[in-house]
């Protein structure tokens, strides 16, 4: 995980590099001394997961978390605070903060909720990549329910709500060049795959003069 400490004590900064490298070795840690050092790594160094002070010289934490939100930054931030007092975590929850945590910060705390944020982390992945693969089968499944209106559409087997259907392709009524290419096993032992990559390369070069669109 890469994670982003922000802090204007330096033995406050130095003490939670060091905890975090012993609990998590493997984990990537940059380390700001202030809100504007912190804008400046959150672009480059993309932290997965922010520890920042609330009160600090330029930029405090809370105008920080704002300026991740409105840069889409989407860190999960840990405010991390000496004053006891429930507006700041209030406000700092308001904002969007992951947790709020209390100075001198435990070591169990910090590993907890570190621990959390990967589990977190994990799920939102594992959600990304089933959404994406839902819409890649989409996508296949878009394409090839396509292919068939217009082969039907071309030996006149359409029935009039495909037709209807093919009226929602505005560049069925564009002009045009139509180009018929029929394929045939060049070779012994050729592969399903030879004739798609084929197809591909033949779209590469009709895509310089504009939009296509290709069915088998």
């Amino acid at each position: 995980m890469r994670i982003l400490i922000v802090d204007d004590e330096p033995r406050h900064l130095r003490g939670m590099v060091n905890l975090i490298h012993r609990l998590r070795p493997e984990d990537q840690v940059a380390v700001a001394k202030d809100g504007l050092a912190a804008m400046e790594l959150a672009k480059s160094h993309r932290p997965e997961a922010i520890l920042t002070d609330i009160r600090m010289p330029g930029m405090d934490g809370l105008e920080f978390l704002e300026w991740l939100k409105l840069e889409g930054i989407k860190a999960k931030v840990v405010m991390v605070s000496a004053y006891n007092l429930f507006e700041y975590a209030q406000t700092a929850v308001r904002h969007g903060a992951y947790d709020y945590l209390l100075k001198p910060v435990d070591v169990q705390k910090i590993e907890d909720v570190l621990s959390r944020i990967d589990v977190q982390l994990n799920a939102e992945r594992k959600q990304r990549r089933e959404a994406e693969a839902l819409e890649r089968r989409l996508q296949l499944s878009s394409c090839a329910y396509r292919n068939r209106l217009i082969l039907a559409w071309l030996n006149g087997s359409a029935t009039v709500p495909e037709l209807e259907e093919l009226n929602r392709y505005e560049w069925l009524r564009e002009s045009g060049v139509v180009v018929y290419s029929e394929l045939e096993s060049f070779r012994e032992g050729a592969q399903p795959q030879d004739s798609d990559q084929l197809v591909s390369r033949l779209e590469q070069v009709w895509s310089q003069w504009g939009r296509r669109s290709r069915f088998r």
